[in-house]
């Protein structure tokens, strides 16, 4: 999401952040079964929660509009991502606490299914792509000079090949 537009490192990592934040409820695992059956894609799987990481991200982000809109959108893509590939049976309740209503996509794919795996395998080309003519990967955030090898490897082995 974050390469939609050129924006700074601290956006790309607020952009990650979203994207993977709501399934921070995941961890009613912890609490057993019951608790994850009836908590996970509930107390974080909302827009609500999605406008509080982004208000919470503008402390680091340049405030405009659109840099907090990508934020926005990273968070929003877990939400269309797990309405349709989580698996039968797990729905969504978008406008908690505001409205319960329960939305549920009754042709949901399984999270093992071959949807899930092309959009990962689409998911890990854009990544390269991006690697190569940004000159980054998610690695920026965690290991700067293995993201630099990684980019350079991907750059000699993709300029040789042409």
């Amino acid at each position: 999401m974050a390469h939609c537009a050129r924006v700074d490192r601290r956006t790309r990592l607020w952009c990650l952040i979203a994207s993977v934040v709501p399934d921070l409820d995941g961890l009613t695992l912890l609490a057993g079964l019951a608790a994850y059956g009836t908590y996970h894609h509930v107390l974080t799987h909302n827009l609500a929660f999605g406008l509080v990481v982004t208000a919470v991200s503008a402390v680091w982000v340049p405030r405009r509009a659109r840099d907090l809109a990508l934020v926005f959108a990273a968070f929003c893509s877990h939400l269309i991502g797990d309405y349709f590939g989580s698996g039968p049976g797990w729905g969504l309740q978008p406008f908690l606490p505001f409205s319960n209503r329960f939305f549920l996509f009754e042709r949901a794919w399984e999270l093992g299914g071959w949807q899930n795996m092309l959009i990962t395998v689409i998911a890990i080309g854009v990544a390269l792509v991006i690697a190569v003519r940004a000159g980054r990967t998610p690695l920026e955030f965690i290991h700067a000079r293995t993201d630099h090898a990684i980019v350079d490897a991907l750059r000699a082995r993709f300029s040789a090949s042409r």
